[in-house]
């Protein structure tokens, strides 16, 4: 179940790219060399993403691709794919083993990890305008989330009777997806005529859980291109 979900998650992401960068750049052409804005360009960055969700109690490193395209001086469009991973562990010794009829036996160590994954696709409309060599944008769109969730755990010097148990680790993963709306605030400052620097604020609000928001904040390069 988890796997179709994924693979339908992914089937979907491919359409609505392959439909954006159609809609990225159509307008592109269109707008030649007309006025100051670019029109195309390409962005990489990282930062860091703070989900405000209460059992997701940390800040995770985060990295994102965009592709924007301008409509109009002060109207673009923009496909983000973006990023974060998580990882959490646990050891404990001297374990007691219980059985439904009580201890059962120990296990000399315990190991248990946790890997957060959290996929975002997003497709944003941005109005925007200079002021000198910067040049600040703001808007929001819709997206889609995916969080990947992988738990396994480890016993190590089972006392008799129970040491089957310690063969192997144990692991299990499971796939959420979403909906997602975004809000964007950002500036670009031009480096050359080709570079720019950016920072960039992203807040991620699921449809299906509003308690797991995310506030995400990033710099990069962003190369343009026209």
């Amino acid at each position: 179940m988890v796997g179709m979900r994924l693979l339908r998650f992914v089937r979907t992401r491919q359409a609505v790219l392959l439909a954006s960068i159609l809609v990225l750049g159509c307008p592109a052409l269109a707008a030649g060399q007309s006025g100051d804005a670019p029109r195309f360009s390409i962005g990489v960055g990282g930062g860091v993403a703070n989900p405000f969700h209460g059992d997701l109690q940390f800040k995770a490193p985060w990295w994102e691709v965009a592709g924007r395209g301008h409509m109009s001086e002060h109207m673009l469009v923009e496909v983000v794919f973006g990023q974060w991973r998580h990882t959490e562990e646990l050891v404990l010794f001297n374990v007691p083993l219980q059985g439904p009829s009580g201890l059962i036996g120990r296990a000399d160590r315990l190991q248990q990890q946790t890997r957060l994954t959290m996929n975002a696709f997003e497709f944003n409309v941005l109005a925007g305008g200079r002021i000198g060599r910067a040049r600040i944008s703001g808007g929001g769109g819709a997206g889609v989330l995916a969080m990947r969730d992988v738990f396994s755990q480890r016993l190590e010097g089972c006392s008799e009777p129970v040491p089957a148990i310690c063969q192997g680790s144990n692991e299990r993963s499971r796939t959420s997806t979403s909906f997602a709306f975004q809000g964007v605030g950002g500036v670009d400052i031009d480096i050359t005529r080709l570079v720019a620097a950016y920072g960039i604020v992203r807040l991620a609000i699921p449809t299906r859980d509003v308690g797991s928001t995310e506030l995400r904040v990033a710099a990069g390069v962003r190369l343009v291109f026209g």
